[in-house]
């Protein structure tokens, strides 16, 4: 709004009626502009810059609905070239830096979280901005792992925001009064939907996902299906890895039944310097890798125990398993659990991917190792007898035709 004072040139420069009116003229046209101004809350400016993260489903009435500000948007020119300026540099970073390492300022202008290191190999990432991705979390005990989930979710908004698809994330929590708190600032084309579900489900909890998988695969709504355990940091780059090895090996369908899949390491302190160790592979249960198998020009790893404690799957490859167990076995993996009761801890793990031991042979690549590590942010089992990281990898890659026990 403009000054009501009559400027000082106009009072010196007329005569005194004049100047008279002039100043009702100046002093009415400024209170015209005051009144036409529109006013604006505080609250109303607010619920113009929510984001879209939907919190519905089956909680409580009474729990409020959380609204956040909008993060500041990147188009996806902008994106792109800072991507690929990263990329250019790719070679700067340690190649046994931890993903979680990887932080840079570039980070804070997606989602204030961890950069995720480009495909090294894919030059083209197969994920974009027509596809989308249902992911299916189930949280037991929720309100002590607050930590873990929002990790989670930054990921997740980075892959939506470096490679266009939308990304629709299903949570499942077990404390009846405290869903979680969704602090992450998502932007829009990442959604997640919240439904509380009974503690005493215990180990079948984390079973609720197959209802929202089976659901959406009759109906054709995703390209691509993630299950993931509240404690996995799977990062953007872990995800767009495994989507490119699906494609790779879409080029070869003698090998339909092959699953590329990450690793799970944890971390522990040993003289003061971090050490990654693969947490699945316990020197307890030997051999630890089955065998190494060729597809193309590609050398994979088989491990003996394919547990990971998440899966990643296109559509069509979800679907192609789920064919084979019902031939198979003559029941879809959700349709009859009865058969669980006798695995007494194994329910978990069976929910967790384990229904598709029998169906699939899960693969990683050994020449990109590192980039199929995902971190296992609970450290639940650090005090086993664990192998490391260069250790299982060494031996890979000195494979003679026999499965290999890693020893002490």
């Amino acid at each position: 709004m403009g000054s009501l004072a009559l400027p000082r040139r106009l009072r010196t420069a007329l005569p005194p009626l004049l100047l008279v009116l002039a100043s009702v003229l100046w002093f009415g046209g400024n209170m015209t502009e005051a009144r036409s101004a529109p006013s604006t809350t505080k609250d109303e400016r607010h619920a113009t810059h929510t984001q879209e993260a939907h919190v519905r489903g089956m909680m409580p009435s009474w729990h409020p609905q959380r609204t956040f500000p909008r993060p500041k948007a990147l188009n996806q020119t902008t994106m792109l070239r800072r991507w690929r300026l990263r990329s250019s540099h790719d070679g700067l970073i340690p190649p046994d830096e931890p993903a979680e390492k990887l932080e840079a300022g570039y980070a804070n202008d997606l989602v204030g979280s961890a950069f995720e290191r480009p495909a090294n190999y894919a030059k083209e990432s197969c994920f974009h901005e027509e596809q989308n991705l249902l992911v299916c979390m189930c949280s037991y005990a929720n309100s002590q792992r607050a930590a873990f989930i929002d990790s989670v979710l930054r990921n997740l908004a980075n892959l939506h925001l470096l490679h266009g698809l939308r990304v629709d994330v299903k949570l499942y929590y077990s404390d009846v009064s405290h869903p979680h708190p969704l602090e992450v600032k998502l932007p829009p084309g990442v959604t997640v939907q919240q439904q509380w579900a009974n503690e005493n489900l215990k180990h079948h909890f984390s079973g609720l996902c197959r209802q929202d998988f089976n659901r959406s695969l009759a109906r054709d709504e995703y390209s691509y299906y993630l299950f993931v355990e509240d404690d996995m940091n799977v990062t953007a780059n872990n995800l767009v890895q495994l989507c490119e090895e699906f494609r790779f090996l879409n080029m070869f369908p003698e090998h339909k039944f092959l699953r590329p899949g990450l690793v799970r390491y944890e971390t522990k302190a040993v003289n003061s310097v971090s050490q990654r160790l693969l947490t699945d592979n316990s020197r307890c249960c030997p051999p630890q890798i089955d065998r190494i198998i060729q597809v193309g020009q590609r050398k994979y790893v088989v491990p003996t125990n394919p547990y990971e404690a998440l899966y990643f799957l296109p559509a069509t490859h979800f679907k192609r398993f789920l064919a084979e167990h019902l031939a198979r076995y003559g029941y879809g993996y959700a349709q009859d659990l009865s058969f669980t009761e006798g695995l007494g801890l194994g329910i978990r793990e069976h929910h967790a991917g384990f229904w598709m031991k029998d169906l699939v042979t899960k693969i990683v690549p050994i020449e990109h190792f590192e980039e199929f590590l995902v971190h296992h942010m609970s450290n639940n089992y650090i005090n086993n007898r664990l192998p490391s990281v260069e250790q299982y990898l060494n031996s890979a890659q000195n494979y003679n035709g026999t499965p290999i026990s890693l020893g002490e």
